[in-house]
């Protein structure tokens, strides 16, 4: 099963009665950080109040009786009065890809528990994939090294230094890509870099082949014990975001500081080992 909007949402959303005075809903957002607040009135949902509500009313407000009264006005009038329409409704089973959808469209997504709302901002996906954009961006730069690195011994380099293991399991990965595909995406998957087949434990037999250690590698990350460590490391960590098991905050602490020790090593900035 796929990530549901009860995995990512905060649970209780923080709201606001719409009798509550304007000043009060805008010390809420203050505090909490938030860009929303969804408005309730006996429990049932009626609107949305925005930090742009407030721009909105501040202008309204200044325009018609000056900067002097804002206060006093904003202390007058109630949230109901100036709050947008609601924000969307989902149920907790709603899939990601549904999410997304209305994310593009809305600041926010309401989650329906029931007993109360949730709510799913576009920032709270970002949190949640976070760990997997880093191991994207990650080995997105690993492949190009590579490929920068292995370059220097000719145009020729897959076939002579590349072991033949990594090459077979990489050919066999992109035969198993092709397999029923559409004829008009064959052609583009055909020109995929076969490198992009290759695993974390691909890429670490690649460096450490001898002769690609000896003269392209070694001056580069020093120890070899090093990289076997961190790619252990982040091996352990890849394949818990590639099944969909979320990374507790010590893991996610880790991936951040493994992942920028391992970008700075290849983009040739200092390397503190630890």
């Amino acid at each position: 099963m796929g990530v549901q909007a009860r995995d990512v949402m905060q649970y209780p959303a923080l709201v606001v009665e719409s009798q509550a005075p304007v000043l009060y809903a805008i010390g809420l957002l203050d505090q909490s950080g938030y860009a929303q607040l969804p408005v309730v009135n006996d429990g049932q949902l009626v609107g949305t109040f925005f930090a742009s509500d407030v721009r909105r009313l501040y202008w309204e407000i200044a325009d018609k009786q000056g900067a002097a009264d804002l206060r006093v006005e904003l202390a007058r009038r109630n949230v109901g009065q100036v709050c947008s329409p609601p924000l969307p409704v989902v149920e907790p089973e709603r899939s990601l890809s549904g999410l997304l959808r209305l994310l593009n469209q809305y600041h926010a997504v309401l989650v329906d528990c029931g007993n109360g709302y949730g709510i799913v901002t576009s920032m709270d996906l970002v949190v949640q994939f976070r760990p997997a954009i880093i191991l994207d961006e990650l080995e997105d730069e690993l492949r190009a090294f590579l490929t920068r690195q292995l370059s220097r011994t000719g145009r020729d380099w897959w076939e002579r230094r590349v072991p033949e293991g990594v090459r077979k399991r990489c050919e066999s990965r992109q035969r198993d890509a092709l397999d029923g595909i559409p004829p008009a995406l064959a052609q583009a998957e055909r020109q995929t870099p076969l490198l992009e087949y290759a695993s974390f434990s691909d890429y670490l037999a690649i460096i450490l082949e001898p002769r690609n250690w000896k003269e392209l590698f070694e001056p580069v990350f020093r120890s070899k014990e090093w990289v076997m460590r961190r790619f252990t490391d982040l091996r352990e960590l890849r394949n818990r975001v590639a099944h969909n098991r979320n990374l507790d905050p010590d893991r996610c602490e880790l991936l951040d500081v493994y992942a920028g020790e391992f970008l700075a090593a290849i983009r040739g900035e200092p390397l503190h080992e630890a």
